[in-house]
């Protein structure tokens, strides 16, 4: 998976989910992630994260 945080400004997250059933085949829901703390906590992990 490849998440670019520049094109979504630094500022945006978005949750998408996939059925247990078809786990990793489709996405069923596309959530944006409102909660400024949230959002920022979840960037900061994710660039944290090591390239690759």
């Amino acid at each position: 998976m490849y998440v670019d945080l520049e094109a979504l400004g630094g500022t945006e997250a978005y949750h998408v989910g996939a059925s247990i059933k078809n786990a990793g085949k489709r996405a069923f829901a596309v959530s944006r992630i409102e909660d400024p703390e949230t959002v920022a906590g979840l960037l900061a992990r994710v660039a944290s994260l090591p390239a690759g």
